[in-house]
């Protein structure tokens, strides 16, 4: 089964870890010499990847609104200055010293 896995791998482009085997293909392993066997369970949908997990950026989100909101609260953020407070910069109209 681990030869199977990587051969799997190795035509999926995935690594070892993404890919599934269907519980019915396990009795067809044994019968499983070369990659177009393989193949040819990846077509019947025996073996697929599975996709890869992503990062979740909901929690940056949420923090980073409460630190803009804290920082408008407390004055420290020029809110109305021609569009925010970084806009200085990036317009090149000055800037730190």
């Amino acid at each position: 089964m681990v030869d199977v896995k990587r051969l799997a791998a190795d035509i999926l482009g995935v690594g070892v870890s993404r890919v599934k085997i269907s519980p019915e293909a396990v009795d067809r392993l044994d019968e499983v010499v070369t990659k177009d066997d393989v193949r040819a369970l990846i077509n019947e949908g025996l073996i697929w990847a599975e996709p890869e997990k992503g990062v979740s950026r909901g929690r940056w989100r949420v923090r980073h609104m409460k630190k803009k909101q804290a920082q408008v609260d407390k004055g420290t953020c020029e809110v109305t200055w021609r569009g925010g407070p970084d806009t200085r910069f990036r317009l090149g109209g000055g800037g730190r010293g």
